[in-house]
């Protein structure tokens, strides 16, 4: 009767085990989503770290670019330009770059952007179409940053009435990745109104007098080469439609920039345009040099 119980109890227990096992083992459905559940974590972190090293490739390149071809008076504040101080100095002195070594060593290069209380620092360049440069340095290095560079039905001397700049609104805040805080802060273009546009041999400076979101391919991407007064009523309907009126009026002889860059929905951009105020020339002997403002003063 013991012995009876015994092969019972015995029977159960192998019973249960086998139940067990059986509940153990993965259906094959559940055990192909994890495997592919794995395999997308792991391709998301090789993605973010290829990024990652693709925005230090672009960050050095351009480190190394401001350390050699730009020199910054990093001790002046910007509140002393055009100050009437005699310690001040004038708006073309805060920095200087070597262009023309900018552009033995890429051709392409057609200038250097600058903005004057801001890290917006980069060579422009100017290809025969738009995709070259999207996502290449001035080194010719493929990166997801890309460069800043002039639209390819734009001269490359920046002597249109529009020209159109354009580069990536990156997430680390390089290239035009900061001026989406014209959209984000009420309060930044109190401070961040002015930038420098350096060529061959002279320096120009622009004033932003308009921003705002608009459809990809609209009106503001048409290009104009002479002035006249349609190209100011165009320049105006700029500034009227701005999400900010900054009260500046172009005129018919003005020149103007407008830079684009992404907003992250493929349908719109983020524009800024500016305009010409002031112009410097470097001449070989810099006791010789003048703006346009002290020539035609005299």
């Amino acid at each position: 009767m013991i012995e009876g119980n015994n092969e019972e109890v015995k029977s159960k227990k192998e019973e249960g085990a086998k139940k067990e096992a059986g509940a153990k083992k993965l259906d094959p459905v559940m055990l192909v989503c994890l495997i592919i559940g794995v395999a997308l974590i792991i391709f998301a972190i090789v993605k973010l770290i290829m990024i990652g090293l693709e925005y230090q490739v672009s960050e050095n390149e351009y480190k190394d670019i401001a350390n050699t071809y730009v020199e910054v008076k990093k001790d002046v504040n910007i509140s002393d330009v055009n100050d009437t101080e005699e310690d001040t100095i004038e708006w073309y002195e805060l920095a200087t770059v070597d262009v023309k070594g900018l552009q033995e060593k890429n051709p392409d290069v057609c200038g250097y952007i600058m903005f004057e209380n801001e890290d917006i620092s980069y060579p422009v360049l100017h290809a025969s179409d738009n995709d070259y440069y999207l996502h290449r340095t001035i080194e010719k290095t493929e990166a997801k940053a890309g460069s800043i560079f002039v639209d390819c039905g734009n001269t490359s001397d920046f002597e249109d009435a529009h020209t159109i700049i354009y580069g990536h609104n990156m997430k680390n805040l390089s290239m035009f990745g900061r001026l989406r805080y014209y959209r984000t802060d009420k309060d930044y273009y109190d401070d961040h109104q002015y930038f420098q546009l350096f060529v061959d041999g002279a320096v120009y400076r622009y004033q932003i007098y308009a921003y705002k979101v608009v459809e990809d391919g609209a009106y503001i991407y048409q290009l104009y080469y002479d002035g006249g007064e349609d190209f100011a009523e165009f320049a105006n309907k700029i500034g009227s439609q701005s999400s900010r009126n900054t009260g500046i009026e172009i005129g018919p002889d003005d020149k103007i920039i407008t830079m684009s860059t992404c907003t992250g929905n493929d349908e719109e951009r983020f524009v800024v345009s500016a305009v010409r105020v002031d112009q410097h020339y470097f001449d070989v002997d810099e006791d010789e040099t003048e703006t346009e403002t002290e020539a035609e003063g005299e």
